[in-house]
């Protein structure tokens, strides 16, 4: 405030932001009668207290308080991110003190936020939509769930002509009361690598065809008009849909669809299984799909057993057979099978770790590849 004389005279003129803070503050306003100081008895051995010496003082302390509270209140969660790291509030809004949301930092091109071009260092709120066109790259910094301030779980990278915007968001940024256990992203097209050091599901990217949940990792998705595509090159991800879910470990691909969640596979499997894979997959007679499995099972070695894990799981009974045999060949252990057989969910969840340890080691941490010049996208912020 420029001038606190209304404070202490109310004939005076009182700055804007007093003006603000009295409606603000209006329904809280004592309606009764105000009481009869005059019939006051004070004893003559009045022993004041350390305020009661000092009125002024109390009163302008307490005044301070209000306004700082007022000045500090919760902005909008859907107002758009401004620029240099403020958040753009309404006009009658006072300046926040603590900006909200996740740094962005512009890798190249010209990134928008809700149509305005982003700087450097600006934040993405919930809420507020970030895209690119196919020149423009930016970096998401993840920040924690905990309570200390600028810890950060590691980026996400954007790609080209993708349209995200976080859905929920977790963290110091968040007042109490509303923190939650991790983030949500929504991804409706493009290209992100996410590049992340957090607890099992904490980071889930939301898609039109599936969530893509982080069991604490590196990938790479892509997400275009009729399905996704998932490249995990560290950890685990899942892929989850009505209550279906698959497991992509590293070295691993998947593809997602309205309706339909894909199968694993490794990504240096054979073209003989791969084309086997398509065959089945495909609308044929059902010769044709009798042929295809036995090519597949024919042509499947240890690092196809996590897609022969998930396909066990989507036979029936004797061609479930068919494939736990070919799984038990190739070593993965036969001490539940009976369950196994019977589809049963829990025996297939302990076999997991073993049918992982049955891809061989020939399987590969690529890095993605984002056109022209991918340098351009893996900025120094992947060392941080």
């Amino acid at each position: 405030m420029s001038s606190n004389d209304y404070l202490w005279d109310p004939e005076s003129s009182p700055d804007d932001d007093v003006v603000e803070l009295e409606d603000a503050l209006a329904p809280l306003r004592h309606a009764g009668r105000a009481p009869d100081f005059s019939r006051v008895v004070v004893p003559a051995d009045t022993t004041r207290s350390r305020w009661g010496r000092f009125p002024l003082l109390a009163l302008g302390l307490a005044a301070a308080a209000a306004v700082a509270l007022f000045l500090q209140r919760e902005p909008d969660p859907a107002v758009p991110s401004g620029r240099d790291g403020a958040v753009v509030g309404p006009a009658t809004s006072a300046v926040v003190v603590e900006p909200r949301g996740w740094v962005v930092d512009v890798v190249g091109g010209a990134p928008t936020c809700d149509g305005e071009v982003m700087d450097r260092g600006a934040r993405l709120v919930p809420g507020t939509w970030l895209e690119t066109n196919a020149d423009a790259r930016a970096a998401l910094r993840v920040p924690t769930t905990e309570e200390e301030g600028t810890a950060e779980w590691g980026t996400t990278e954007v790609g080209p002509a993708t349209r995200l915007r976080i859905l929920d968001a977790s963290g110091s940024h968040q007042p109490r009361s509303r923190r939650r256990s991790g983030h949500r992203l929504e991804v409706t097209r493009g290209h992100v690598v996410v590049m992340l050091n957090a607890p099992a599901e904490a980071f889930v990217i939301v898609t039109p065809f599936a969530e893509v949940v982080d069991l604490g990792c590196r990938y790479d998705l892509r997400v275009a008009d009729d399905h996704l595509e998932l490249d995990v090159t560290s950890g685990e991800v899942a892929l989850r849909r009505d209550g279906a879910e698959v497991r992509v470990p590293a070295g691993a691909t998947a593809e997602a669809r309205a309706g339909a969640l894909g199968l694993p596979r490794a990504r240096d499997t054979s073209d003989a299984f791969e084309a086997a894979l398509e065959r089945w997959a495909a609308e044929s007679p059902d010769g044709e799909v009798d042929t295809a499995l036995d090519e597949l099972l024919a042509s499947a070695e240890g690092r196809d057993a996590i897609t022969l894990h998930h396909l066990a799981q989507r036979l029936g009974a004797s061609d479930r057979r068919r494939v736990l045999d070919r799984l038990f060949a190739l070593g993965a252990p036969a001490a539940r099978r009976a369950a196994l057989e019977t589809g049963d969910r829990d025996a297939f969840e302990a076999l997991w770790p073993a049918v992982k340890a049955l891809r061989s080691s020939g399987t590969s941490a690529e890095e993605p590849t984002w056109g022209a010049d991918p340098a351009d996208l893996w900025s120094p912020h992947r060392e941080r």
